[in-house]
């Protein structure tokens, strides 16, 4: 039994979305590797180069909580929650419906979306450990008498536990309560 009372019809790609994504991914590796390149070349880390990671970092993390509230909104969509727009007629309630109707495609879309942003989140977290592993060899004695491989891997402990806490409570917890 179908409780759905749109009924479902066959959509064809949009160019437009489709290109879109496939832009913002590519400038967004191209943003993600330079600065990743630069990160892990340098052996002293600079306060500026330090900042610069700090935001790209803040700015993905903010991208999968909008993505992950964005799949939770449509997840608890409703055709109930949606009775107020059927009185008038407008562009609104148009985009609402076509929603519903769509409903698997958003959520797959924001699911992907989200799942993107946690990957950048984490190749941007472990692209800078070599660089960092190198400058901890040289302030602190613990680090200098490791081998390299044993050095970048702690250098990556360091960087991802506080970012996966970050991400986990503003790029998760924070947008799945509101």
């Amino acid at each position: 039994m179908n409780s759905d009372p749109y009924p479902r019809r066959p959509r064809g790609p949009q160019a437009g979305s489709a290109l879109a994504g496939v832009l913002a991914t590519s400038l967004m590796t191209a943003g993600l590797f330079m600065a990743g390149r630069a990160l892990a070349e340098s052996t002293v880390p600079s306060p500026t180069r330090i900042v610069e990671f700090v935001i790209a970092l803040l700015v993905f993390v903010l991208l999968n909580g909008l993505f992950v509230a964005s799949e939770t909104a449509i997840e608890v969509l409703r055709p109930s929650h949606t009775k107020f727009l059927e009185s008038g007629d407008s562009e609104g309630q148009a985009a609402v419906a076509d929603m519903l109707q769509r409903k698997a495609s958003f959520v797959a879309a924001c699911s992907l979306g989200s799942m993107t942003m946690r990957a950048w989140i984490v190749a941007l977290t472990v692209l800078p450990a070599v660089g960092l592993s190198e400058w901890l060899k040289t302030v602190w004695p613990a680090f200098a008498g490791m081998g390299q491989g044993e050095a970048i891997f702690l250098a990556m402990l360091i960087l991802a536990i506080p970012v996966v806490a970050v991400n986990v409570v503003l790029g998760e917890l924070v947008p799945r309560s509101y």
